[in-house]
């Protein structure tokens, strides 16, 4: 028995050694310490304190265990973890407690979940039940249980991550759902006291105008309000290639319209992908005490787990958080103002005009944000991040004839290659704000009109960045700031 416990210890702790010396551990983005994690669950501001609750297996880089892995931060930048909220350890969610939200009621703070249980022959049948538990301290949490015992009439045993809000002394939920006719649909829920709940009916997805075949689920809906629109965040699953839309595996993307709670339709013309680029999924928002609504997203995808971090015990993170605007009915995101407190160095040139291609002196690394600003784009532009100055480079590629952006990261390294792209109103002025940290990359395009997420694997020394262009290019202004890590754990 001595001679199991010491060989278990020795396990855990070559992991944490193999974590700390791998070069693509971010260092101010939120991932797990180890294991795998995806969806974040449960953003809410309570007592003083962000909370970010994550989808997490700690023994292993899969899918087979979901626990609550749980975040806690001051000021959205450094992140102390807890313990785990909830443990798939009851009968209804033996098999994993699957996404949901958080709200405060009577200064307690709840999470809504879907408790996941599998049986028969090779557990091939599911239950899906949307349960509740509470804390007073926000760190402890107590299980009160199941309160939609199943998935209505008419649908599959695919229904999940519920998302809650308040509207006087109602409370409302929009719950992902497949009906039986393999259609992917958000469902409206209602309840005058959380644990009785009404199944209003299906507002948006497969088979609802204007979509008509538009996926076989839509996992992870969040509706809320904002600029007096209302706003429906979801990920479609099952929808086919269009161009340069709905490239990944599966999507994630918004719809702007007008809820009607007493007939129960939600008006909107069309779907819009929340990012372009290579890693986003399961996107959540919440408002903090200031009114900013702040989304935080999954930096991965189902089903997608080659990764070189595998070999360090370690799977996933989570994107920057993204103040979410609305202009024009276009969402607009940014990373908050709060990441500024990360800024150790600052190199800045202002002005310059140049042909061919350019580097400029102390701008290169793997952590930092750079901000720059073009202006009468005439011909092709192309940056190359984490360079090695020659056969290694991930490009983002700027066309100002045809205002098409592309990442390119077919040359990044180790991972996954590949290409995506989107079309932009002008690139002909354009400002590029861009997070790298180690193995992340977030491109936030024209004010946040855009945004490219990837991950990349190069190597260490592959640190250059350089600008390309055949025709004279105006750069108005260039910052780069080198980043501190922060006190997420690592």
């Amino acid at each position: 028995m001595a001679n199991n416990r010491l060989e278990h210890a020795q396990q855990i702790l070559n992991k944490y050694q193999a974590i700390a010396h791998d070069p693509f551990r971010p260092a101010y983005h939120i991932s797990p310490k180890f294991g795998l994690l995806n969806d974040p669950n449960g953003l809410i501001q309570f007592n003083g304190h962000y909370h970010i609750f994550y989808q997490w297996n700690p023994f292993a880089c899969d899918h087979r265990q979901k626990f609550w892995g749980h975040y806690i931060s001051a000021d959205l930048i450094n992140w102390q973890e807890v313990s785990p909220a909830l443990a798939p350890d009851t009968e209804y969610d033996a098999n994993g407690c699957y996404s949901g939200s958080a709200f405060v009621y009577h200064d307690e703070l709840y999470l809504f979940y879907t408790g996941n249980l599998k049986y028969g022959a090779d557990q091939q049948h599911r239950a899906s039940s949307q349960c509740l538990a509470k804390s007073k301290n926000g760190i402890d949490f107590e299980k009160i249980g199941i309160v939609i015992d199943g998935q209505p009439a008419g649908y599959t045993s695919h229904f999940r991550d519920p998302k809650i809000w308040q509207e006087g002394a109602l409370f409302f939920a929009v719950i992902g759902g497949q009906t039986d006719k393999l259609q992917g649909q958000v469902l409206l829920y209602r309840s005058e006291n959380l644990t009785e709940w009404q199944f209003l009916g299906a507002i948006a997805g497969s088979g609802i105008a204007p979509f008509d075949d538009f996926g076989y689920m839509w996992e992870c809906p969040d509706l809320f309000r904002l600029n007096q629109h209302w706003v429906m965040l979801a990920s479609p699953q099952g929808l086919a290639p269009q161009g340069m839309k709905y490239q990944n595996i599966y999507q994630s993307g918004y719809l702007v319209g007008d809820l009607n709670l007493e007939d129960t339709h939600f008006s909107t013309q069309h779907f819009e992908e929340l990012d372009r680029g290579f890693e986003f999924y399961a996107p959540q928002s919440f408002v903090d005490n200031q009114g900013r609504r702040i989304m935080l997203a999954w930096m991965g995808l189902p089903e997608e787990n080659r990764q070189p971090t595998v070999e360090s015990h370690w799977l996933h993170q989570m994107t920057l958080p993204r103040e979410l605007t609305l202009h024009n009915n276009r969402l607009y995101q940014n990373p908050v103002p709060e990441l500024k407190a990360l800024r150790q160095s600052h190199i800045t040139y202002q002005n310059t005009v140049f042909d061919g291609t350019r580097s400029f002196n102390g701008v290169a690394g793997d952590c930092y944000e750079l901000r720059a600003e073009f202006i009468n784009l005439t011909s092709d532009l192309s940056l190359k991040l984490r360079s090695n100055g020659k056969d290694q480079y991930t490009l983002l590629h700027i066309d100002p004839r045809q205002n098409i952006i592309t990442l390119d990261r077919n040359h990044a390294g180790s991972g996954d290659g590949g290409i995506r792209q989107c079309q932009i109103a002008s690139a002909q002025s354009l400002e590029l704000v861009i997070y790298m940290d180690k193995s992340s990359l977030e491109i936030f395009i024209n004010q946040g009109a855009e945004v490219f997420s990837a991950r990349i694997f190069p190597a260490a020394s592959s640190t250059g960045i350089s600008f390309e262009s055949n025709a004279p290019c105006h750069l108005m202004s260039l910052d780069y700031f080198g980043l501190q890590h922060c006190d997420v754990i690592q």
